[in-house]
């Protein structure tokens, strides 16, 4: 058989690309950035919900830490020089933000 191939008109990015969702949603404020033991967070509302959850990933999806959020502050004195990532999840919304560890 035979190739036949037929044109396709309009914009490329309705066909092909990753949408990225990282860092788009405002909700909550992620800092420092860079960080180096201690990791801020604040919500849009002003208060962090008491049910918030967080889980940080390094670049290669592997967890590094989760929890419960007890106050604004999360300990990442752990984790090692890098890009990571954290969702935040309060029970309506689930937001990632990408952050980087230097020490």
């Amino acid at each position: 058989g035979s190739l036949m191939m037929h044109p396709v008109f309009g914009p490329y990015s309705e066909f092909v690309g990753v949408q990225e969702n990282v860092n788009n949603d405002n909700r909550y404020i992620v800092y420092p950035n860079p960080a180096t033991d201690k990791l801020f967070l604040s919500a849009q509302e002003q208060v962090v919900a008491a049910n918030t959850k967080y889980s940080i990933m390094d670049v290669i999806g592997n967890l590094a830490d989760a929890g419960v959020l007890s106050n604004s502050s999360i300990d990442i004195s752990a984790l090692s020089n890098g890009v990571y990532f954290i969702r935040i999840e309060d029970g309506m919304h689930s937001v990632v933000k990408k952050f980087v560890v230097s020490k």
